[in-house]
């Protein structure tokens, strides 16, 4: 899916899979027995750290990508480029969880 999508699930144990960050997905019947699956390699980087804001009922992710960087050093009046990798890190926001029943980001949440 691309985003913005309204996952429902249906009786009994439902995975809901989130699978992209172009905009905000809306899991509307979460209860104790579900789960949520974050496929990190369709986000892009290294995906870690879920967390749920209980007021906002958004749950979110920090993306972590390694981006190259040009520094300048000065030697003797001349200047050298080099490049040095950088850890950027970005948190995304994935789905609000419209009024979850027993949900527990520590145990309900995979990223894979």
């Amino acid at each position: 899916c691309i985003g913005d999508v309204i996952l429902i699930g249906c009786a009994g144990q439902d995975t809901f899979m989130l699978t992209s960050d172009r905009g905000v997905d809306v899991i509307s019947d979460f209860t104790e027995q579900d789960s949520i699956f974050i496929l990190g390699s369709a986000l892009g980087g290294i995906i870690v750290n879920p967390v749920f804001n209980s007021s906002t009922s958004e749950l979110s992710v920090t993306r972590q990508t390694i981006e190259m960087q040009t520094t300048y050093y000065r030697s003797g009046g001349i200047s050298i480029p080099v490049s040095l990798p950088t850890l950027v890190s970005e948190e995304i926001t994935l789905a609000v969880l419209e009024n979850p029943t027993g949900f527990d980001v520590s145990t309900d949440v995979r990223i894979g």
